[in-house]
């Protein structure tokens, strides 16, 4: 089996980590999960982020003692068998054709607001913002984490300087008092916010190349999601102190709008800037994800053997080419078709609660039994979400039977040749 390189330290660990959680989502979601449930959205916040911490420590526990590059789809093999393994494994790619184009959109979003070009550009600079990345990421992920490392830092520093200077009041962020009426606009809220999550499995993908993964990874999972945590909280309350909420319009620049009063011109400018740099380094390392975990498939025998290969720099080159061009393709069909945006995140959402679901999951089998009830708690919370995402679950119910369906028709042929 080829090995990769361990290059990544505790601290490039979590910069990955921190401009995927603060990638697409610290720039547009809170204004849309505010569009959503008004100022009872404090309350999908607490619920969330309490949700999310155990099931982050699920994950960077089992990331330590099973560090692969088949990342959740690995632990499901382990623990459940091969065809399991196969449909998360699929389940993730899925993710494809609608995490990708609708991530995207958002990342060229801030860049053509940078820049000053109008909306029929955008199709254009999805396309070369792909390049950049896979180019990025063919020279290694050593490279790759050192650039989102000062990526991390500028977007950290910028929302750093957006609260301070705001006139962010403490009774914002007191939550009002909860309204029962209330649950099914918060239960929306929450469908949203989960988008801001994404991510914390994507790092079990690298755990393979982490210096030190059974110290690391844990303390990853936990330092990120803790910053994180604080920084939503604090720009939510910016959004509803502001009222920068309450249409696709407003919400798409939210930030950009707040930083205009703050900060002045120059402060909108400032804001779009970092909106493109995180969302670009939030896409890099899922575009970094993937690849492994198409690698590690035709590692198994999965996929075809060429897909397998791994360059000089311990970069799985062919299977990153090969997620290269179905995000082209995806990014072609959405600009061509005009796809929603919400719609692609619903569906991606869908596809990423299932597999959290699955993948905390895992722990009640492969953790150590002083660990399984944070598995269980992790488990039960996974699946409360999935009742909040209701509908779109569809598209991942569909990727998962035809997968098995699939692996069940591979099963039988292999079969009837042994005989």
């Amino acid at each position: 089996m080829s090995h990769f390189h361990k290059d990544i330290s505790l601290l490039q660990a979590i910069a990955l980590l921190l401009t995927t959680l603060l990638g697409t989502g610290a720039f547009v979601v809170p204004a849309l999960s505010a569009t959503a449930a008004g100022d009872q959205v404090l309350w999908a916040w607490l619920i969330m982020l309490a949700v999310m911490l155990p099931v982050g420590m699920t994950f960077g526990l089992l990331g330590a003692i099973h560090p692969h590059a088949g990342g959740t789809a690995y632990l499901l093999g382990k623990a459940f068998g091969p065809r399991w393994q196969n449909a998360t494994g699929w389940l993730y790619l899925a993710l494809v054709p609608v995490g990708l184009p609708a991530a995207m959109a958002i990342c060229v979003s801030y860049l053509g607001q940078l820049l000053g070009l109008d909306h029929q550009y955008d199709g254009w600079l999805a396309l070369a913002c792909l390049a950049i990345m896979l180019l990025i990421n063919l020279r290694g992920v050593k490279t790759a984490s050192q650039i989102q490392l000062l990526i991390a830092i500028s977007v950290v520093g910028c929302l750093t300087l957006l609260i301070q200077q705001s006139d962010l009041q403490l009774e914002t962020l007191v939550p009002p008092a909860p309204e029962l009426s209330a649950l099914p606009q918060v239960s929306h809220a929450m469908a949203i916010i989960f988008w801001c999550f994404m991510g914390i499995e994507a790092m079990t993908h690298m755990g393979a190349e982490l210096k030190n993964p059974r110290r690391d990874f844990p303390l990853t999972i936990v330092i990120s999601l803790l910053i994180t945590a604080g920084f939503y909280y604090l720009t939510v309350g910016l959004v509803l102190q502001y009222g920068s909420f309450g249409n696709e319009q407003t919400d798409s620049r939210s930030l950009a709008l707040i930083a205009q009063q703050v900060l002045g011109p120059a402060g909108e400018k400032l804001i779009s800037l970092m909106g493109f740099l995180a969302s670009f380094a939030s896409m890099s390392l899922y575009l970094m994800s993937f690849s492994r975990l198409l690698w590690s498939m035709a590692d198994e025998g999965e996929l075809p053997a060429p897909l397998a290969r791994i360059s000089g720099r311990g970069v799985p080159a062919v299977a990153l080419l090969s997620i290269g061009v179905v995000a082209a393709l995806s990014l072609l069909m959405k600009y061509v078709a005009l796809l929603p945006l919400d719609a692609l995140i619903s569906y991606a959402d869908g596809i990423f609660v299932m597999i959290y679901l699955l993948g905390v999951a895992t722990g009640l089998r492969l953790l150590p039994s002083r660990y399984r009830p944070l598995a269980m708690l992790s488990t039960v919370l996974c699946g409360l979400i999935l009742l909040a995402v209701g509908q779109y679950m569809s598209y991942a119910l569909v990727i998962m039977l035809l997968s098995m369906g699939w692996d069940h028709y591979r099963s039988r042929q292999h079969t009837q040749v042994k005989i």
